[in-house]
C-alpha cells in the first residue's frame, strides 16, 4: 500500500472522489495516526490552500472516525476523543463568518455545520475534563457560532460563561476577550443610530484599551474590529 500521507489523501479526493479518499485514512492501522492525518490535511486544505468544502469534508469524517474509534479502542479512548474535540474546534472555527478570512466563502450550510461543531466541542471538553481554560474556548467558540446565527441571546450567555471560566483560569487577556464579545452581541443588537448601540460601543472601546495593555490583546482587539464589521455591517442593512 502507498505511504498514508496528507498530500496521497488530497490527491486520492481530487483525482477519485472525497469518499475513496476518506475511506484511505480511515485504513491506517494505528487509530490515533489516523485521526492526525485526518486534522493535518483539513489544516493544510484550509489554511495553505483556501479549500474549505473539501476541508470541512476531511474535518467532519476525522471527527466522526475519531469518535467511532474510540468505542472499540479503549486504551487510547480519551486520545481519540480528544483529537475529535480538536477536529469540532477547528469545523466550527473554519466555518465562523467573524473572522472574515480572506480566501474563504462560508455559506449557509457551513454556518450549520459549524454551529454543531462548536456544541459538539463544548460536550467533549465537558465530558473529558478538560478543564477551565479549554472550557472558556469551547463556550467562545459556541458563542461566536451563535452570534452568527442570530442567536444573539444565546451568544451572550455562552460568552458570559467563557468569561467565567477564564477567570478561573486566571488568563485576563481571554475573560477580556470574552466579555468584549458579549459588548458585541449588544452592538449587533441594537438599532443602528439608537443610544443603546452607542453606548455598547463606548464600552467596548474601554474593554478595548484593557485588553492592550495585556499580552495579545491588539490581536484580540482586532477580533472585534473583524465580527462587527461582518455581523453589525449585516444587522444595519437588514
Amino acid at each position: 500500500m502507498i505511504a498514508l500521507t496528507k498530500d496521497e489523501a488530497i490527491r486520492v479526493a481530487r483525482e477519485q472522489d472525497t469518499f475513496a479518499a476518506l475511506a484511505y485514512l480511515s485504513r491506517q492501522a494505528d487509530p490515533i495516526a489516523a485521526a492526525k492525518l485526518f486534522s493535518e490535511t483539513m489544516l493544510h486544505l484550509y489554511w495553505q490552500e483556501k479549500d474549505l468544502p473539501l476541508a470541512l469534508a476531511f474535518g467532519r469524517a476525522g471527527a466522526q472516525f475519531a469518535l467511532t474509534a474510540a468505542e472499540t479502542n479503549e486504551a487510547v479512548a480519551s486520545d481519540l476523543r480528544s483529537s475529535a474535540k480538536a477536529l469540532t474546534y477547528n469545523l466550527a472555527s473554519f466555518t465562523w463568518r467573524g473572522w472574515d478570512e480572506p480566501g474563504i466563502e462560508i455559506g449557509a450550510a457551513d454556518m450549520l455545520m459549524g454551529l454543531d461543531a462548536a456544541k459538539a466541542n463544548l460536550r467533549l471538553a465537558l465530558e473529558l475534563k478538560k478543564g477551565d481554560l479549554p472550557l472558556s474556548r469551547a463556550h467562545w467558540m459556541l458563542g461566536a457560532q451563535q452570534l452568527a446565527a442570530k442567536q444573539l441571546a444565546a451568544a451572550r450567555d455562552s460568552f458570559a460563561a467563557a468569561e467565567r471560566y477564564a477567570t478561573v483560569a486566571n488568563t485576563p487577556a481571554e475573560a477580556l476577550l470574552a466579555q468584549g464579545f458579549a459588548i458585541v452581541v449588544r452592538v449587533v443588537a441594537a438599532d443602528k443610530a439608537s443610544a443603546d448601540r452607542q453606548t455598547a460601543t463606548d464600552e467596548l472601546e474601554r474593554c478595548k484599551q484593557r485588553l492592550r495593555q495585556l499580552p495579545d490583546g491588539d490581536a484580540f482587539c482586532g477580533q472585534f474590529d473583524s465580527a462587527l464589521k461582518v455581523f453589525a455591517a449585516s444587522e444595519s442593512s437588514g
